[in-house]
């Protein structure tokens, strides 16, 4: 729930971050029928409803923002921590959890957001658990 970031008065994050749980099909998606049985995840992150809302201040130059949101079309919970930096970092920590076991196949686990022209490249490291990688 990042409403607005702003350096020298340009917005310079012009929509979200916002959860996403969805990709673009490939040919072999289709080929199994995937965008059929994995399309509960494709309006799960849009359709998302706010159930926590708090902030800290970690130090003088740094505060945490955490937002939890209930995922309805998934019985599941998203939790995003954004933590700003005074040095203009903005570090975002994406949480899911959910107790059902007969979702399908997770396309996707992350964040889309639309950034301002101005902003010709940006850092993104991620960082998962080792099963993951």
């Amino acid at each position: 729930m990042l409403e607005s970031y702003r350096a020298s008065g340009i917005e310079l994050i012009e929509r979200g971050p916002e959860p996403n749980f969805w990709r673009p099909p490939t040919d072999n998606d289709f080929g199994s029928g995937y965008p059929t049985t994995a399309s509960v995840w494709r309006q799960a992150g849009a359709n998302r409803a706010l159930s926590a809302f708090s902030a800290k201040r970690l130090s003088a130059s740094e505060v945490r923002v955490s937002v939890d949101y209930a995922l309805p079309d998934v019985d599941a919970h998203v939790q995003i921590d954004y933590t700003v930096r005074g040095n203009g970092d903005v570090l975002i920590k994406n949480d899911f959890a959910t107790d059902r076991s007969d979702l399908p196949d997770l396309p996707r686990f992350g964040i889309t957001m639309r950034l301002h022209s101005l902003l010709t490249a940006s850092s993104i490291m991620v960082a998962a658990p080792r099963e993951l990688l």
